[in-house]
């Protein structure tokens, strides 16, 4: 059995947009499974793009199954625009994950028409303006290099902004999530030979190590994709909790790799210390 990883965010110089593309081939089959599909977070303008690009990159038609780790929106923020564009695979999350679903997305579909609404009332405003200055200067011969200018004005003036998703969009997302999502500790079976596994991550209720399963010869294979991970001394969640498999390829989330949390009674008393100086 072949298959290939394609990481798709998360990586490089974009730290948000957590998303991992896994391809099984079965026989004449090409299984395609994303893991996430997190938002790519930043300003307004910037961001419109760089999301819309992973379209570029996979198909949503082409996708069976999207597993989420946790509900935080570079985790999750891309759903709606995949299942806007053609996604009717099976989404597979914990049932924590799923009730958390309907707040992050409604509430990201709803900043995101928002800020869509924002920009094509200033970009209008700015229409108005520049279209009040040629009147202005109608009578005067203007050279090339001042209908360049304009020409320019115009198509910036004019281009419409359009959110990436919609609150329909969002709704439509919940329809996919299968099983109302799912246990702990209990394999999901997705193909004859693809099963995955959720232990808990201690990153957020309902944040799930995902262990995947893969029917092989000589011996079967499996993946663990580790999402984000909370501490060991954590106050409210229970630490991560160690996976049982033997584990061929861990692909860990890095996402604020390379720092180290100070002990627990120092940020107590950091924190006493805050509310204090605002009290």
């Amino acid at each position: 059995m072949k298959g290939k990883i394609q990481f798709l965010g998360g990586v490089a110089d974009e730290l948000t947009g957590s998303c991992y593309l896994l391809s099984i081939n079965e026989g004449k089959n090409n299984v395609k499974i994303l893991i996430d599909a997190g938002l790519i977070q930043g300003g307004f303008n910037d961001s419109l793009q760089k999301n819309r690009e992973i379209l570029n990159h996979c198909k949503p038609e082409d996708l069976d199954f999207i597993v989420l780790t946790h509900s935080h929106i570079d985790h999750i923020g891309r759903l709606p625009l995949f299942v806007k564009h053609g996604f009717k695979g099976r989404i597979i999350c914990t049932t924590a994950t799923k009730r958390l679903l309907e707040v992050m997305l409604e509430d990201s579909a709803k900043i995101q028409m928002i800020e869509a609404n924002y920009f094509n009332k200033k970009r209008k405003k700015e229409k108005n303006s520049s279209e009040s200055k040629n009147n202005s200067r109608s009578q005067l011969t203007l050279g090339n290099y001042d209908r360049v200018k304009q020409k320019e004005l115009r198509q910036k003036t004019s281009k419409i902004f359009e959110p990436l998703y919609t609150m329909d969009d969002a709704v439509a997302v919940y329809e996919l999530v299968k099983n109302g999502g799912y246990d702990y500790h209990e394999w999901i079976r997705l193909t004859h030979t693809l099963s995955i596994k959720f232990y808990p991550s201690g990153h957020v209720m309902g944040g799930g190590v995902v262990v995947v399963k893969i029917i092989s010869k000589p011996k079967d294979l499996y993946l663990c994709f580790t999402g984000d991970l909370g501490r060991r001394d954590g106050i409210i969640l229970p630490p991560p909790e160690v996976v049982s498999e033997p584990i061929d390829y861990l692909i860990i989330e890095s996402t604020y790799g390379g720092k180290i949390h100070p002990p627990r009674e120092n940020e107590i008393e950091e924190l006493l210390n805050l509310i204090r100086i605002c009290h």
